[in-house]
């Protein structure tokens, strides 16, 4: 009986004492248990008290693992970005999914630092990237939407222009002639207001520029005589620009100024606009088709993109209408911009688009094209992807850039193609790394503009940039034996003679139809390559012109085109420009 006992009394103690155990386990778990509903429930009656109408239920696993201060912490911490969201304006009544208050904070410090942040109820359900996607579409509709309203306004002007002058310039009355000038000034870009007819002190029209560094107000004084303007005029104008404190006084007249005006008005700030100047600018911003003495009413023939396109245009349209329903849509505005660069290029080359050779190439179309060709290229250049983690809209970006710089190029703006190639040669880490014949044909482009302005030091700069990869193209090249080879060659060996620039096409061979510019792998280049014929920088030193010229081997025919006439001018102008 002595065992017995001995025994049954240590298993109840055993079992007692797992019971007391159990019970603190219990009670700890409730005491937890209740004090962390205390803490949610002062965190709910918080948001109710604010007018937030989420949830919060906190998670009892902290209960269960006997620790409930992280779940504390959370809604403390929940609590104190709930008064950062109010403190920058937010409605904690839209505030909802309170996990992700950090991307509500984010997007409402972007609406706020745009001055929107009234718009947060119509962006309630979406993320900052989305709100930035949306605000971007609707701010490049904007400009389009003005953009459209200046064309409008040039062709009423040019209309009125044309109504006004009738057969001869000479015989306008002052005020008719102040409205021509009117006219040309807005058609620049400029705001204008217009003065009195009388007691104005000397001031027909008051001009006011926006642009940085150029920005300020200017005084416009309009001559319709048909001989000579004198000093007293231009000094009667020097005391009107000092007086209003302008940036410049331009007076503007059918005559011509004599040597005293002219002398006057140097080193001061005064430009003066003869007759022959005022026509050349008339033309220029479309205002006037013929000579301005023995105008005939003639209503210039608009630019036809289909008639330029040729067989892309009804592709051109379909993508124009996707990127003018949906701004943001990469992949259809990417595909726009190949069929049109496409087209220009063929244009340039072959002077056939399917349509047997009907269309007859102008200077004006081209330019008008690559103007149609920048619009939608913008967006593209404008968001820097450069240091993306997304290959794809790295690729976009660059190539974007390498296009605008041709487009540049065709144009005659040759600071701004050596911006962008430059850009491209320093920046683009996959290019560097392995495209050694596409990084020398970009290099030997520069050059090519570089020989324009005899500037062989920066000829010997980007020279030594790229030496490795150009002594390699010597040793690629000189494998073969082919004309192309050859030549190639030659130019490699004669950096100070090169004429020629590269054109970037994109030839996408898959079967989605996808943009080449749009779907292209990093690592896939065999599609990029010059284009066809030979594009050439160089001066007609009889015409001074700056033109393309081709060989097209398919119909047996050489071609050159003028791009930019007045070549020497605008390189005159560019000088300083280049660093």
């Amino acid at each position: 009986m002595g065992f017995w006992s001995s025994f049954l009394g240590h298993a109840a103690a055993n079992a007692y004492s797992e019971m007391k155990k159990e019970e603190k386990e219990t009670q700890r778990w409730n005491d937890l248990f209740h004090e962390l509903g205390e803490y949610e429930t002062r965190f709910q009656n918080y948001l109710d008290n604010i007018g937030c109408k989420d949830v919060y239920i906190a998670d009892v696993e902290a209960v269960n693992s006997g620790n409930i201060m992280p779940e504390i912490r959370k809604m403390e911490n929940l609590k104190k970005k709930i008064e950062e969201y109010i403190s920058i304006g937010g409605d904690v009544r839209i505030l909802y999914d309170l996990e992700h208050i950090d991307n509500h904070i984010d997007k409402l410090k972007y609406l706020r630092s745009i001055g929107q942040l009234d718009r947060q109820y119509e962006f309630r359900e979406d993320d900052k990237y989305a709100v930035q996607d949306k605000i971007k579409a609707e701010q490049e509709e904007m400009e389009r939407q003005q953009e459209r309203f200046r064309e409008d306004q040039k062709e009423q002007h040019r209309q009125e222009v044309n109504n006004i002058i009738g057969g001869d310039i000479n015989v306008l009355s002052g005020t008719d002639f102040e409205t021509v000038c009117q006219h040309l000034i807005e058609n620049m870009g400029f705001e204008t207001e217009t003065t009195k007819a009388s007691g104005d002190g000397g001031i027909d029209l008051i001009v006011y520029n926006h642009k940085p560094l150029l920005s300020g107000k200017y005084i416009i004084q309009c001559k319709r005589y048909s001989g000579s303007v004198g000093e007293p005029i231009i000094r009667d104008l020097y005391g009107v620009v000092t007086s209003e404190r302008a940036n410049k006084g331009i007076l503007m007249t059918t005559g011509y100024f004599t040597n005293s005006a002219i002398t006057f008005a140097e080193e001061k700030p005064i430009e003066l606009i003869d007759g022959e100047k005022l026509e050349g600018l008339l033309r220029q911003y479309n205002l006037i088709a013929e000579d301005i003495n023995g105008l005939v009413e003639e209503t210039k023939e608009p630019f036809n993109p289909q008639k330029f396109l040729g067989y892309y245009f009804y592709k051109y349209e379909e993508m124009q209408s996707s990127v003018n329903r949906d701004a943001g849509d990469i992949r259809s505005r990417c595909l726009l911009v190949e069929i049109i660069l496409t087209a220009i290029q063929m244009r340039l080359a072959l002077f056939d688009l399917g349509d047997n050779g009907a269309y007859e190439l102008k200077t004006s179309d081209i330019q008008e094209m690559i103007n149609i060709l920048e619009d939608y290229l913008q967006p593209l250049v404008r968001n820097d992807n450069s240091r993306s983690s997304n290959k794809k809209l790295q690729y976009i970006y660059y190539m974007s850039l390498l296009i605008n710089g041709e487009c540049s190029v065709l144009k005659g703006d040759f600071v701004n193609a050596i911006e962008k190639y430059g850009k491209v040669l320093t920046e683009w880490k996959e290019l560097n790394e392995d495209n050694d014949l596409f990084k020398v044909d970009l290099v030997y482009s520069l050059f090519a503009i570089f020989r324009l302005f005899g500037r062989n030091d920066l000829i010997d700069k980007y020279y030594s940039l790229c030496r490795n990869q150009i002594e390699y193209c010597k040793r690629f090249y000189s494998h073969y034996d082919d004309d192309f080879s050859k030549m190639q060659l030659n130019k490699l060996q004669n950096r100070y003679n090169v004429t020629e620039y590269v054109t970037f096409s994109l030839s996408d061979t898959s079967d989605d139809e996808a943009s080449m510019l749009y779907d292209k792998g990093i690592d896939e280049w065999g599609n990029i390559q010059v284009s066809y014929g030979t594009s050439v920088i160089d001066i007609n030193k009889g015409e001074n012109y700056f033109y393309f010229a081709s060989k097209n081997t398919w119909k047996k025919k050489e071609q050159e085109t003028i791009l930019v006439k007045n070549i020497k001018s605008v390189i005159e102008k560019q000088k300083a420009l280049i660093k």
